[in-house]
């Protein structure tokens, strides 16, 4: 399968809103409706608020959209009791009074019905090597995404470890360190 990463806010420049809203509406991740309902009604509206950038993994052939990514800049409030080694948290910049610290967030990530199995670890080292582009320019080491309980696991095996449950226990934010080599590295998966 074949396919190339695309900012959504290049085809917002270039489209009609309303083809570019007819186009997301066609994305079916059925394993997650959360993933389905960010594309359809806010991708848009982050990206005009700049609130973060969306980035559609588009097959080269069909033109449909196989996955999709969402990257920011956050604050995430790293309490010294938290879930992490000490060894991690020393890494994390936390400011001490306020017990926060900055972090690129993968925001949402995930792959459409019908894409391969295993596409998701393709599109999460398309996600990292848009981070280590920023953090070429800005700085900033550390990487947060929120997942479900059920996915930690799956997060783990990329060097994530968990920190803590938000305050309605749906979501974890778990965090890892960029450094020099991944388990998702491009080179590695082939």
């Amino acid at each position: 399968m074949g396919y190339r990463i695309f900012p959504l806010s290049e085809f917002i420049r270039t489209y009609p809103e309303e083809d570019i809203q007819k186009r997301l509406s066609l994305f079916r991740c059925s394993g997650d409706r959360d993933l389905e309902d960010f594309l359809h009604r806010l991708a848009i509206p982050y990206e005009k608020r700049e609130l973060a950038r969306v980035y559609l993994a588009l097959d080269t052939e069909s033109g449909s959209i196989l996955g999709y990514f969402s990257l920011s800049m956050r604050c995430g409030i790293v309490p010294k009791d938290s879930r992490i080694s000490r060894s991690m948290y020393k890494h994390l910049n936390v400011l001490s009074e306020t017990d926060v610290a900055q972090m690129y967030l993968i925001g949402q990530l995930g792959r459409a019905d019908g894409s391969e199995k295993g596409f998701g670890k393709q599109l999460m080292a398309d996600a990292m090597g848009l981070i280590r582009e920023a953090n070429a320019i800005i700085g900033c080491p550390v990487v947060r995404i929120d997942c479900k309980p059920e996915l930690m696991e799956y997060y783990t095996g990329y060097g994530f470890q968990s920190v803590r449950m938000n305050e309605s226990g749906t979501l974890m934010m778990m965090v890892c360190l960029l450094r020099p080599q991944f388990p998702w590295e491009p080179e590695q998966l082939t």
